[in-house]
């Protein structure tokens, strides 16, 4: 790597003492270092405030050094890292679109050895860098094409680990299979002639119904979020497959809640008007349609078919969602709104309903609130209704 300067103690120590400051204001600063320093400091800078939550441990172990911002942007946090590693294991791993090396770097925990390939020169300098700083022997970083390497790699490969990049060539974001970088669609079958088994990341914005049509090849999906925000969808893909399992997992306070079923599984559930307890499901389970699936394991039953809502006279404090303890419901109509919330202070929410959260705190002087949640939603009878209701779990 030839920009050694970025490892000088004074510039780290710069570094570090501007890490709350504004890296556009400083670009137009004097600079304390020579000129034609600053821009990759400045994009030390800049990466290393990007990581300070995503990944805690690169940013606090000095001598690291980061890549350009979108690398930053683009790569695992150290929480789902470190999940997605304990999924697979085994002798050697190929990360064919190593980036930045979080994952690699959690998968060697895994695997006895670990092969980053990364064709970006510069930035597979940077990750063999941090792995020396790490005192990580048992990742090797390949300054190459993915495919070249493949082709003349012997040695058999029990994973191919694949987290195509998801801009275009404007950086623009994308997220289908054929529009990222490799296209998996046409790399997929030469790397399972490579290895045994591939593990895919992927957008969570990508269809998983189209993935499995697409794929065709899918042993199991993982559903990863983080603090109910949907971060990735894993795909474990091999061949000769027979069905396809399906897990939602639930990243929240240093603890995984998870639950598995196969993915074609169906359930007929049963409607109710709202009981005592209201449930939300969180994110995962909205991104995996299959609601009804885990609702049912659960004795709840639905408030209509498109509502996603869920209902029953038992608290349930373990459900994966919110659940509310509803202190009243309504017809939606106008004197019971004046009565009841008009000018009063609530967190709103709309599932199913044909007004907007903005427009119905603008039409009933609502101010957002979190000490009252108010539900606007239909039920299986087509009527609007309103429940207010007081949250029971975080």
């Amino acid at each position: 790597m030839d920009k050694h300067f970025l490892l000088l103690p004074e510039v780290q120590e710069w570094i570090n003492q501007n890490l709350h400051q504004n890296v556009a204001n400083l670009a137009l600063k004097a600079s304390p270092f020579p000129k034609e320093w600053m821009t990759d400091i400045l994009e030390q800078l800049q990466s290393k405030q990007k990581a300070k939550l995503k990944l805690p441990t690169w940013f606090q172990k000095p001598g690291v050094l980061f890549p350009k911002g979108i690398s930053v942007e683009q790569t695992s946090s150290e929480i789902t890292a470190s999940f997605k590693a304990n999924l697979i294991q085994g002798n050697i791993l190929v990360d064919v679109t190593g980036g930045f090396g979080i994952d690699a770097f959690f998968f060697t925990k895994s695997f006895c050895k670990v092969y980053h390939v990364e064709q970006q020169e510069a930035l597979s300098a940077v990750v063999k860098h941090n792995c020396e700083v790490f005192e990580q022997d048992n990742i090797l970083c390949m300054a190459q094409n993915s495919r070249d390497f493949l082709e003349r790699f012997t040695e058999p490969i029990d994973v191919i680990y694949a987290d195509p990049a998801r801009r275009d060539v404007q950086k623009n974001k994308v997220f289908l299979l054929e529009d990222c970088e490799p296209n998996v669609l046409e790399e997929l079958d030469f790397w399972l002639q490579k290895a045994k088994q591939v593990l895919l990341k992927t957008s969570p914005m990508l269809d998983i119904s189209l993935g499995i049509e697409q794929l065709q090849k899918v042993a199991k999906i993982w559903i990863i979020t983080l603090d109910n925000e949907v971060k990735e969808l894993l795909w474990l893909l091999q061949n000769n497959t027979t069905q396809i399992d399906l897990e939602v997992v639930h990243l929240h306070k240093n603890q995984i809640f998870s639950d598995g079923f196969p993915w074609h599984e169906t359930v007929s559930i049963g409607y109710q008007v709202p009981q005592k307890y209201l449930y939300e499901p969180h994110a995962g389970w909205m991104k995996s349609g299959k609601m009804d699936v885990y609702a049912n394991q659960l004795g709840l039953s639905k408030l209509a078919p498109h509502s996603h809502l869920y209902t029953s006279e038992v608290c349930l404090e373990n459900f994966h969602g919110r659940v509310f303890e509803v202190l009243a419901y309504h017809a939606y109509d106008k004197a019971w709104m004046k009565q009841q919330l008009q000018g009063k202070e609530a967190a709103i929410t709309v599932r199913n309903f044909p007004e907007k959260v903005e427009e119905l705190r603008k039409k009933w002087k609502i101010k957002e609130s979190h000490q009252q949640f108010v539900f606007f939603t239909t039920l299986h009878n087509d009527q609007k209704i309103v429940l207010i209701c007081k949250k029971i779990n975080s």
